[in-house]
């Protein structure tokens, strides 16, 4: 296989690829995850099947912390 010879080509399909690349970045955005937003993130697994965001908000507020705790969403996830 003769890379070197063949460099345009290989330079051309690694361009483009770049290029797309970059594209997808802007156009779908990054969603970081939580090593990269800072914070934590806590898994609860609770044995009611109405669980309500608000509720265990302020539950969590009322038991485990006397400052009022900063959160910016709740997502329930049925199991």
């Amino acid at each position: 296989m003769n890379i070197i010879g063949h460099r345009k080509i290989f330079l051309s399909i690694s361009g483009i690829l770049v290029i797309a690349s970059i594209i997808a970045v802007v156009v779908f955005g990054l969603k970081p995850g939580i090593d990269f937003v800072g914070g934590t993130l806590w898994q609860l697994r609770l044995t009611q099947t109405n669980a309500d965001g608000t509720r265990i908000n302020a539950d969590l507020i009322k038991n485990f912390f006397e400052e009022e705790l900063a959160v910016k969403n709740i997502t329930i996830y049925p199991s």
